[in-house]
């Protein structure tokens, strides 16, 4: 996966500025009226100004494989727990164009495998896991440009991601977490029932051969069948 661009000025700005307070004081008669409440909607729109900034310029991970990018997505804590925003309509530079038409929620087993399938009618799936661990893959061989690249991407609840997969390619997911992973994931085209756009290979398909890993020809698993259960540890 190639290094992601980063916005500097987020990069600057660390908890302490998203939970500074401004000076905000309303009146109400001849007294001071919900002076917290007044502080705490100055602090929410400074942080929602921030994520809009952020996401307007800010981090995308670009893969090998043309629409399957990475974002990190802000998770904002304060002493009532944390709040992040997971999808938004206006972050073009991530969507680039396509529009989300239907949210589901997808649980997975601890050691649990989905796959593998792809769509034909031109749809995205976007992947944001908010408990456990879940490794997201996607193969091409339906492409001359880059034919052979899987790119493996782990996304985590502890590290809120987005994870945008290309549906024309074979893509997949693993529950790689010692508890069950919660996923919500965005698709762009509406699921049919009667008619469901989904080509599908066996999970342990020998014909997936990956001749680069997130684009690395050195990679061990490289040449080899793709073995979802192959073991993390050197």
């Amino acid at each position: 996966m190639c290094v992601g661009r980063s916005n500097p000025s987020f990069e600057r700005a660390d908890v302490q500025t998203f939970t500074k307070k401004p000076n905000i004081i309303t009146k109400a008669g001849d007294g001071t009226h919900n002076r917290n409440t007044s502080r705490q909607s100055a602090h929410y729109a400074w942080v929602l100004m921030a994520m809009s900034s952020y996401f307007t310029h800010g981090y995308i991970d670009d893969t090998m494989l043309e629409g399957i990018e990475v974002i990190d997505l802000v998770k904002i804590p304060d002493e009532r727990g944390s709040f992040t925003e997971i999808m938004r309509e206006d972050w073009n530079d991530f969507l680039k164009g396509e529009r989300t038409m239907q949210s589901n929620l997808s649980i997975s087993n601890p050691g649990m495998i989905r796959a593998w399938h792809r769509h034909v009618r031109g749809q995205f799936d976007i992947f944001v896991v908010i408990k456990g661990a879940l490794k997201i893959c996607a193969y091409n061989d339906i492409e001359e440009r880059n034919s052979g690249e899987l790119v493996e991407i782990v996304a985590s609840g502890e590290r809120p991601q987005a994870v945008k997969i290309n549906g024309k390619f074979w893509h997949g997911t693993k529950c790689v977490s010692s508890v069950p992973s919660e996923t919500v994931y965005y698709v762009t085209r509406l699921y049919e029932r009667s008619n469901p756009d989904e080509l599908r290979r066996p999970w342990n398909d020998i014909t997936i051969v990956p001749k680069s890993i997130n684009g690395n020809k050195h990679d061990p698993r490289v040449g080899n069948t793709w073995d979802w259960n192959y073991p993390p540890h050197k």
